[in-house]
């Protein structure tokens, strides 16, 4: 509880400390009550509509740049699936060089992801899409996908024959 309050005395912006303590107590995530997090140096609008973006995720970021960088020499093109608050597509396309289409059945979810694309400075309209319930047709090297309430995270990568499966594996220590 300490470190959620010392979080809002840092962040809070549109609520009083009391406001944002009595929040707390309802049990109302810090990032939700302050309306964003940081993740992999960059600032994201959360809120219910989307999941607050865990650490897992951040070193699921990490290892696919890590892997990207040593694996391809090209610009690859990635499918973020479940994109919620864009977190995952809008990083690896500030941090590689890519194309992201990031998809979601939420509208309200893909309200936040375009909005913090452009918070993010990165150009929704070439390279980052933001679909909802289509049928969309793309041509991927990677597809990354999380699911924020299991431990397991996998990236999925597609080559002209074979699809090979990596699953990592992100334990709780």
């Amino acid at each position: 509880m300490e470190n959620n309050i010392e979080y809002l005395k840092k962040y809070l912006k549109d609520k009083t400390l009391d406001e944002g303590i009595e929040l707390l107590n309802k049990g109302i995530p810090v990032q939700y009550i302050v309306g964003n997090v940081d993740f992999y140096g960059y600032n994201f609008k959360v809120n219910e509509n989307v999941l607050i973006p865990r650490f897992e995720t951040e070193e699921l970021v990490e290892k696919t740049i890590k892997y990207i960088n040593k694996y391809f020499n090209k610009k690859v093109d990635i499918l973020d699936l479940g994109t919620g608050s864009g977190c995952i597509a809008i990083t690896l396309k500030k941090e590689l060089d890519c194309n992201v289409d990031a998809v979601d059945i939420s509208p309200k979810a893909l309200e936040i992801a375009k909005l913090n694309a452009k918070n993010n400075n990165v150009d929704i309209s070439g390279y980052v899409i933001f679909a909802i319930n289509k049928g969309i047709s793309v041509s991927v090297s990677i597809i990354i996908a999380t699911n924020g309430l299991s431990k397991f995270i996998s990236i999925i990568l597609l080559g002209s024959i074979i699809a090979v499966h990596v699953f990592l594996e992100i334990i709780d220590k």
